[in-house]
């Protein structure tokens, strides 16, 4: 599955796989590159049993910002959709300003609950 949110520099490219019973998620934008990988985890809850958590890690590419998208967007998909996630996400503007920024946070979210619509 492959969709975009957004528009003009703020859009956010989506390429969702299947990998049998995980996902793995492609979120990239302006130049594409990693910049970071996200790895959420569905495991039994040991606060709440017969309830599921997740537990997430994190690799960067050192001074990338994308450590900032990469959990939240795994963690979400994750719970979304009770199956494992990985994310890989690759967003680069030059001279990006705080509200773009946003709209790219605001962008993402978006595109993670649709991945949750489809595959949850």
């Amino acid at each position: 599955m492959n969709f975009v949110v957004g528009k003009e520099r703020c859009r956010v490219f989506f390429e969702v796989k299947e990998v049998g019973p995980d996902i793995v998620v492609f979120v990239t934008g302006g130049d594409v590159h990693v910049g970071a990988v996200g790895l959420s985890v569905i495991v039994p809850s040991k606060i709440n049993p017969g309830e599921n958590t997740t537990t997430s890690y994190m690799i960067t590419v050192p001074a990338h910002k994308e450590e900032e998208i990469v959990v939240p967007l795994a963690r979400q998909i994750a719970r979304g959709t009770e199956k494992n996630c990985v994310v890989i996400v690759g967003i680069h503007l030059d001279d990006i300003t705080a509200e773009e920024m946003e709209d790219i946070v605001e962008n993402c979210n978006t595109g993670a609950k649709k991945v949750i619509e489809k595959l949850g």
